[in-house]
């Protein structure tokens, strides 16, 4: 096999991994939004029963994450 063509492959093994790694990573972040969401639902539900004086600062915090990860 010629160096070409060997690097070629190389490259070719690097990108599909590359894209696994992407698609993992995705998933991950896909995962992390729904549990952040479950929690904000959990967390408003919550709010709804009981009051709680740092509820301001546990929303904005929520929002930050969110808007960081979306």
């Amino acid at each position: 096999m010629s160096d070409g063509r060997r690097n070629y492959q190389a490259d070719k093994e690097k990108l599909r991994m590359a894209k696994n790694l992407v698609k993992s990573n995705n998933k991950k972040i896909k995962k992390a939004l729904q549990e952040i969401h479950d929690f904000k639902i959990l967390y408003a539900e919550q709010l709804a029963k009981f009051s709680c004086e740092n509820s301001p600062r546990y929303e904005k915090l929520l929002k930050e994450i969110v808007k960081t990860l979306s």
